[in-house]
This record gives C-alpha cells, sequence and structure tokens, in this order.
C-alpha cells in the first residue's frame, strides 16, 4: 500500500479484483487492481509491457512482485542461482542482474517477519493414548492419474500432451484449447530445439578469473543410464545444440532424471 500510495494514481484507475494465494501464507484478499506499464532496459535498450497489479496490504519487504505471468508476457529467462534475468529488448537483449546483498536482506526480513506466525518448533499437543499420526506423503508424479490429449484435434501426428485425468470438463477444455494453440513452444525432436537466442538463454559463471578451474569427479553410471547419456547426448550434437570439447580443463557430470514412462531426461 505504501509503494502504490507513492505512485499517486488516480482511483478511477482502480478496478476491482479477485483473492489470489502463493504470496504469503493462506489467501490474500486485494483491495484493487490496476493496470501499469513495466519497463526494463535503458533509454537506448528497453522492453515495456502493461502489467495487471494486484494493490493488498502484506507485510513483506518488497514494494512489488512480478509473478509468471508477467515474466512470460516480458519473454524473461530468469536464473535464481545468478541472481540474473534476461529478456528480448528493442536492440538487442536485456540482461538485468540483482543486487545479492540487497536480496538476502529482503529474504532475511522476510523470514523475520514470518517466524512469529509460523514458529519452527510449534506442534500440535498429542492426545494420550491416541495412535502416532503418519507423516503426510509428498505427491509424486507416479501417483497421479493421467490421460493422453492429441496435439492436434484430428490426430495426425501422433503427438500427445499430458495432463491430469481429474480435471473437471470445463477446465480440462480450457487447457486443451491453450495447449494446442501454443503448441510451437512445445520442442519434441532435438532439432526442434534449434533457433534459441545464445544470450537470451546461456549464463555465465561468476568465478574469481585468478582461480584455476577443476573438474568434477567422475561419476559411475549403471550400463543403462551410460547407453541413455550416450544416445542422448549424440542426438543434442547431431542437432548442433551442443559441441564435444576435447581436453577441457572444466567439467561436470552427465545426471540423468527420472521421468514417469521412460528412463529419464539427461541434464549436462
Amino acid at each position: 500500500m505504501e509503494a502504490f500510495s507513492l505512485l499517486h494514481v488516480p482511483l478511477e484507475r482502480l478496478r476491482p479484483s479477485k483473492p489470489f494465494s502463493g504470496v504469503s501464507s493462506g489467501s490474500s484478499n486485494p483491495l484493487w487492481q490496476i493496470h501499469l506499464p513495466v519497463t526494463f532496459g535503458t533509454c537506448d535498450n528497453y522492453r515495456t509491457e502493461l502489467i495487471d497489479f494486484d494493490i493488498s496490504r502484506i507485510d513483506l519487504p518488497y514494494n512489488a512482485i512480478v509473478g509468471y505471468p508477467a515474466l512470460a508476457r516480458f519473454m524473461a529467462a530468469t536464473h535464481r542461482a545468478y541472481n540474473l534475468m534476461k529478456m528480448p529488448g528493442s536492440k538487442g537483449i536485456l540482461t538485468m542482474a540483482g543486487d545479492t546483498k540487497e536480496a538476502m536482506a529482503a529474504l532475511k526480513l522476510a523470514f523475520k517477519v514470518a517466524g512469529p506466525a509460523c514458529p519452527a518448533g510449534k506442534t500440535e499437543p498429542r492426545v494420550k493414548g491416541a495412535a502416532p499420526t503418519k507423516k503426510k506423503q509428498l505427491f509424486t508424479q507416479g501417483q497421479a492419474k493421467t490421460k493422453q490429449i492429441p496435439v492436434d484435434e484430428d490426430g495426425a501426428s501422433g503427438a500427445t500432451f499430458t495432463i491430469s485425468a481429474d480435471l473437471d470438463p470445463d477446465p480440462e477444455r480450457a487447457l486443451v484449447d491453450l495447449l494446442r494453440e501454443n503448441k510451437e513452444v512445445f520442442a519434441r525432436q532435438p532439432q526442434q530445439l534449434v533457433g534459441v537466442p545464445r544470450g537470451v538463454i546461456e549464463h555465465h559463471r561468476k568465478v574469481c578469473p585468478n582461480v584455476r578451474p577443476v573438474k568434477q569427479k567422475t561419476r559411475r553410471q549403471s550400463a543403462d543410464k551410460q547407453s541413455f547419456i550416450v544416445q542422448e547426448t549424440r542426438k543434442l550434437e547431431a542437432a548442433g545444440i551442443i559441441r564435444e570439447v576435447r581436453y577441457p580443463e572444466w567439467l561436470e557430470n552427465p545426471v540423468v532424471v527420472p521421468k514417469k514412462g521412460v528412463l529419464g531426461n539427461i541434464v549436462i
């Protein structure tokens, strides 16, 4: 509220809003919603989009929070480990680097605010003689009920989307329509990954230039995983996504991430 008051926006521009969740514990009831232009970059290279902001009283050390819908509108690629965000600008790729000290200070303040509301050691009293409560089992992809939906209405391509089998008819229809309208953004073959600008997707490690890089110790894989890694790596190499480097000074082990129905995905 304080940040919005400093903008001196006419009240006539405010619109009704709906409750939202995911920012603080439970649901938040915003007072209004407003449509504002947001600009990243400089006078020479910039990008501006109109974003909907919900105005609410939340005890968090932030003036504004830009969510995933806004990042999608900006076509932004974020990397939390490097505290970076990149997006296409008017004259090239925009790179925004966050202030690590400010980010850590805001995070500590957020934990301090949330601490009294959710004490770490607080537990519910146990009734004498009652059976011990079972630990809550985390949701896994293997437990989800799913079904296959053809990418094309006539099913000519044979490609499918995997969605939840427990959706109501209206949300399911809306989801399927959305996926089919944007089917071009999904890559099903390594050759379809080519064309993403390197300036958007690449990040560089912030390391001291005077320190000699060291390579990780070799991680042994099972025969099945080793064969899978070689097969997938050759596919990426043939598509021109990666290239072989001989005598590397620094190297990471490939990791196979389990995936439902197949051996997994390879992370390089």
